[in-house]
């Protein structure tokens, strides 16, 4: 380890590191058996599998829309979850930066974030109790540590790096960008052997060598960076909202728990934004429309890996019938996220022999009120054959927006398997599915 007392010694020990390197900066400085150890958020704090598949889910979704409908680009795995840990989630990997002086800021600052209840009012003006993750930093009393990364070591290792600036935006700076952002993994931990340097940094001299940054540069708010806000703009969910709650108030947490460095207090908030309490809306006492309900993680795919095809619920369909998937969630869906518009489920409805059209349940959820649930115009299939056909239609829906048509069907998909099975319970003529 090489100790650092000047700007001048600082800059002499950086000056034989070229392109080939990344940088990391912190505030603490981890061994594990005498070697310098940099490891995963999920290998610190774990892995939470109903957490994570809403927060690939919603940056996926994010990212398609931020490219626009036109743009077939579609995100690695690998780059959805790069893409993530900038906002808060656990992944196999680890932050780094083409930029030292980034990783100074990181180096000479403190995360002291810290979860807040607020009570605060919807749009109605209903009080309501929530939690939020405040983001804070603080500057550091204690010297840094710079740790200076070869980048030919981790390819010898097998470990990529995912430089982020392609996944950058003309008409604004996500977090990622503005941390000129790179990341390692996917791996639980950095060899040694690819930490080039660890350098001890007097805390004054991080401090001036990082002087140009702050929070407000490196995490911009949510009015420039717009990936940011529409994560922000997903629906509180409640906490307490079980017949064996004996509190009489309703307590919500954010879909995603992200920490939000621009929090502000807001007495009275927008339209909106959602606080939902998990139920069911559509009443099961329509012949021509039987109702399904299913728990809210039938929201959170795209696509799953199963064939086109809708055989148990089909059987299910009678002439001039529809069939209903309540999930009892609400899905964000990013382009709409200035509008109070959720998707809640989907349809399956007969139209004519060997031809059917498949929807999204949408809802209006304004505060803590659901307002309204619509069953939308969908896309048509051809059922004629072994799987689904989409064909064209003179009614098919007219938005640009596929993937919700591509939820709509994953939906009724999921539905399809747990009937066939046997992941579902009937109480009082409905039935209920299970993930």
């Amino acid at each position: 380890m090489l100790v650092i007392d000047s700007v001048d010694e600082l800059e002499t020990a950086l000056s034989k590191y070229d392109d080939n390197h990344l940088f990391r900066g912190q505030v603490e400085h981890h061994l594990n058996k005498g070697n310098v150890s940099i490891v995963s958020s999920f290998s610190r704090l774990g892995c939470n599998p109903p957490s994570m598949q809403k927060w690939a889910h919603y940056c996926d979704e994010v990212m398609h829309c931020m490219f626009g409908p036109e743009n077939k680009k579609q995100l690695t795995i690998d780059e959805n979850h790069a893409i993530l840990q900038h906002y808060g989630w656990r992944s196999f990997f680890i932050d780094a930066t083409k930029d030292i002086t980034v990783a100074a800021w990181f180096a000479s600052h403190d995360y002291v974030g810290k979860r807040e209840l607020v009570i605060t009012e919807d749009c109605y003006e209903q009080g309501l109790c929530c939690t939020v993750n405040n983001g804070l930093y603080k500057e550091s009393i204690k010297d840094g540590f710079l740790y200076v990364i070869s980048k030919s070591q981790l390819s010898k290792h097998n470990i990529d790096f995912h430089d982020l600036d392609k996944l950058g935006f003309s008409d604004f700076t996500p977090r990622y960008i503005a941390q000129a952002g790179v990341m390692i993994g996917s791996c639980s931990e950095i060899p040694p052997i690819a930490i080039t340097a660890t350098l001890k940094v007097k805390n004054s001299i991080l401090l001036e060598y990082a002087k140009r940054h702050s929070v407000g540069t490196l995490f911009p708010n949510r009015k420039k960076d717009k990936i940011y806000n529409v994560l922000l703009s997903t629906p509180f969910e409640c906490t307490n909202n079980d017949s064996k709650s004996s509190l009489s108030t309703f307590f919500y947490k954010r879909s995603l728990d992200i920490p939000e460095y621009d929090f502000e207090f807001t007495k009275i908030n927008s339209p909106n934004i959602a606080f939902y309490n998990e139920n069911y809306a559509i009443k099961n006492d329509d012949v021509n429309n039987k109702v399904l309900r299913c728990v809210d993680s039938f929201l959170y795919h795209t696509s799953i890996d199963e064939p086109d095809e809708l055989d148990v619920l089909i059987k299910m369909l009678s002439i001039n019938s529809t069939l209903t998937v309540e999930c009892n969630g609400l899905l964000r869906l990013p382009p709409f996220f200035d509008q109070p518009i959720y998707l809640k489920g989907a349809r399956l409805s007969y139209v004519e022999k060997n031809l059917i059209c498949i929807g999204g349940l949408t809802a209006k959820h304004q505060g803590a009120t659901l307002n309204h649930i619509q069953l939308d115009d969908g896309w048509h299939y051809d059922i004629g054959g072994n799987a689904l056909n989409r064909i064209k239609h003179n009614n098919d829906c007219p938005c640009n927006y596929d993937n919700k048509h591509k939820l709509a069907l994953t939906i009724l998909k999921k539905a399809n398997l747990a009937l066939r099975s046997g992941a579902f319970t009937i109480s009082e003529d409905v039935i209920y599915l299970t993930d």
